[in-house]
């Protein structure tokens, strides 16, 4: 390869590091967050199930002869995603009547006009086996720099496998200001609220799968000013609302400290990456020919830009969190 080349790969190399090391909490690293069901194409469906995530004005349900469905809208509180945010809430559409059993329905889902169709099939009849619990199996954490230079620190969570679209996953800190609200929880829809509402019970988190991140960064949710530690509980849904009831599951973010000196640790590597790498482009340009040369002082340059935006990045970070 020539030498130009080899700085082009270097600078790509390196380019990534910077951006995607380790510990690090980005937008797109994002577990928890909107989501819809029932998915598309699901089956078995219960005829009392409700359309979690769906807004009222985008969304149509059509049956089984391609009639509209009347729903009404509700919202499920829960905790907000992001440093220091508070409260969110789930749209949820509640279909006035039950479903027919053994059909096809449709979501026309965000604009009728758009045509994106969602099918999936109702069951036999109404959600009526019990909701296991969910169980944990793995459980990380991790710390670093959010987008915007803040300290973020996170733990996440693995259950074991829920069935495809038909279970979601809610967790709640045990001794938060709603928890005798929760504490005999059956079915989620008692929880559910006019869209106008701003009050009642809360649920800390919700996730549609049986993953779930929890902590202080751009993309979870940690009830603000709780601390580090803290005793929660989760649980699982079915389609209809059934709540499983609470497994008790305590939880750990890695301290300020851990997470500044994980970033401290992570910038020393980039310097000496920058080190070890810019010996090889000063050797290469003294020896090229001219016409090689300037390919070469091309692709030095990426390289130099790119380590130069990530070295400004890194000083931007330090400075914002005196």
């Amino acid at each position: 390869m020539r030498t130009g080349g080899k700085l082009m790969v270097a600078a790509l190399t390196l380019g990534v590091a910077l951006t995607s090391a380790p510990g690090t909490a980005h937008a797109w690293s994002c577990v928890s967050g909107y989501w819809r069901l029932p998915r598309a194409g699901a089956v078995d469906v219960p005829t009392d199930a409700v359309l979690w995530g769906h807004v009222a004005r985008y969304t149509q349900l059509l049956g089984p002869s391609g009639e509209v469905v009347d729903v009404d809208e509700r919202q499920l509180a829960i905790g907000g995603i992001g440093i220091d945010a508070e409260r969110d809430s789930l749209p949820v559409l509640v279909p006035r009547a039950e479903l027919q059993p053994n059909a096809e329905y449709t979501i026309l889902s965000d604009q009728p006009s758009s045509g994106e169709r969602l099918g999936f099939r109702t069951a036999s009849g109404p959600a009526t086996a019990a909701v296991p619990l969910p169980t944990l199996i793995a459980t990380e954490t991790g710390s670093g720099e959010s987008w915007l230079g803040s300290l973020a620190r996170h733990q996440s969570l693995e259950f074991e496998a829920f069935a495809e679209g038909q279970l979601a996953l809610l967790g709640d800190i045990a001794d938060a200001a709603d928890g005798d609200a929760l504490d005999g929880l059956v079915s989620l829809r008692e929880l559910l609220t006019a869209p106008t509402e701003t009050s009642g019970p809360m649920i800390d988190w919700l996730s549609e799968d049986s993953t779930l991140s929890v902590g202080v960064s751009d993309c979870t949710s940690w009830p603000p000013g709780a601390a580090d530690r803290q005793d929660a509980r989760f649980g699982a849904i079915d389609l209809a609302g059934n709540f499983s009831g609470w497994v008790d599951i305590p939880l750990e973010l890695p301290s300020l400290e851990e997470a500044q000196a994980n970033i401290e640790r992570r910038d020393a590597e980039r310097a000496e990456a920058v080190r070890q790498h810019i010996q090889e482009p000063r050797s290469a340009i003294a020896n090229c020919s001219t016409a090689a040369g300037l390919g070469t002082r091309s692709a030095a340059g990426a390289t130099w830009l790119s380590l130069s935006l990530g070295l400004l990045a890194a000083s931007v970070r330090r400075r914002a969190r005196r």
